[in-house]
């Protein structure tokens, strides 16, 4: 496990600049980021929906992992609506980071209780 974990962070050394720049030079009517936001959940949503398929959770795991995923969009709106300052960053930052790790939790016991 730890060497995925050190294989996704060296991916991550040249993906995430390159990313960041393709982002930085994206001129939209909605935006810099927000279309890499709004398109790349479709994919997203995707591989989620292969991840359930695979692993057959239960209806509830179902409601609550969409739960959390409602939770992460919402925070960052209301995040989006803030006044900027150091507080409110952090802020947003608590709350998505919470939702993103509850969300990763729901997954990881999901996936615990798969047969083999």
């Amino acid at each position: 496990a730890a060497a995925l974990m050190l294989a996704a962070r060296i991916f991550d050394v040249f993906t995430d600049p390159l990313m960041g720049s393709i982002a930085d030079r994206t001129k939209t009517r909605w935006g810099t980021y927000r279309p890499w936001l709004i398109f790349g959940a479709i994919p997203f949503g995707l591989i989620f929906a292969l991840l359930l398929k695979v692993i057959m959770p239960t209806f509830w795991d179902v409601i609550v992992a969409l739960i959390f995923c409602g939770y992460i969009g919402f925070d960052w709106a209301v995040a989006q609506d803030e006044e900027p300052t150091a507080d409110n960053a952090i802020d947003a930052c608590v709350g998505l980071y919470l939702d993103i790790v509850n969300l990763f939790l729901r997954l990881l016991s999901i996936m615990g209780r798969r047969d083999d």
